[in-house]
């Protein structure tokens, strides 16, 4: 009986050292499979890596190669330059030049990128613009009508994006002395893009028009209008406004007021009797409902 009990008791010692010594086998396996598949991954991406920086390489190569060839073409076009085409010179027996007694004269397109004339009055095309240009009735109508609405688009984008606030700080210190009585100042918020996009079709409807020189000459010309009577309107935020002021002989003025990129924290015009109708000064004074000083 003793003899059984042994042989149980040792038959269940032995499964249990088996089964112990199974499970650390098969974890040791488990463990090792993990360990292949990172080692082979490690393998994987550093073949890419290096992939990757044979690539590069190649590519620096390539780009170094470009370089080298176009500083050589540089340095020999700066060398050999082009020569200029010289543009053909007038002609007086053919209307060019001044030719005496004729009541008009032949000019190069070129030379017209360089003219000064009057392209706008009150919202339309001056005679002179027109005839520069060689417009037609049908064509300076519609380019009229160009203005129109291009005008009228960024007075509402304007319109649309201004708020009401009190005079900046550092105004007053701009006013030489003078006591501050009332302000009225709107802020404007940088209208770049929306502005771009309307000047970006209003060419395109030119050049549509009027063909591509024309079309190009008349969207310069419009450029600098623009800059000039909308003092370069979307070109950052601003904020512009008018102050009434005591000045120190106890007389009353009116100021206009601007602050932005182009006129620093505070712009000041004394706003005189003789203010040109279509003037900024007017246009904000009608708009705020600021009285202008009159005659």
């Amino acid at each position: 009986m003793k003899n059984l009990l042994l042989i149980l008791l040792t038959a269940a010692l032995t499964a249990l050292v088996w089964t112990w010594q199974h499970a650390r086998v098969r974890s040791a396996a488990r463990e090792n499979e993990t360990l292949a598949a990172s080692m082979h991954e490690i393998d994987t991406r550093a073949q890419q890596a290096d992939s990757a920086r044979q690539s590069a390489e190649r590519r620096s190569d390539e780009l170094r190669a470009k370089v080298t060839v176009r500083e050589a073409s540089l340095t020999q076009t700066s060398t050999h330059p082009a020569p200029r085409e010289a543009l053909a010179q007038p002609d007086p027996a053919r209307q060019g030049g001044w030719p005496a007694g004729a009541a008009y004269l032949y000019l190069p397109k070129q030379y017209l990128t360089n003219a000064q004339y009057k392209l706008l009055d009150g919202g339309r095309l001056t005679d002179e613009a027109a005839t520069l240009l060689g417009m037609s009735a049908a064509e300076r109508s519609t380019v009229d009508q160009f203005f129109s609405e291009l005008s009228n688009r960024f007075r509402q984008l304007e319109l649309g994006s201004m708020k009401r606030i009190e005079p900046p700080q550092s105004w007053e210190g701009g006013l030489m002395g003078a006591k501050l009585e009332s302000a009225v100042v709107y802020h404007v918020p940088d209208l770049a893009t929306d502005v771009e996009t309307a000047r970006q079709q209003f060419s395109q409807w030119l050049q549509q028009s009027l063909g591509t020189s024309r079309g190009q000459l008349l969207d310069q010309a419009a450029s600098a209008f623009f800059r000039q009577h909308l003092d370069d309107l979307g070109a950052g935020d601003r904020t512009v406004g008018f102050l009434t002021t005591t000045e120190r002989d106890g007389s009353q003025a009116l100021w206009y007021a601007t602050a932005d990129a182009r006129h620093g924290e505070g712009g000041f015009q004394r706003v005189m009797p003789n203010v040109a109708p279509d003037s900024q000064i007017a246009y904000y004074a009608n708009l705020f409902g600021v009285p202008l000083p009159k005659p």
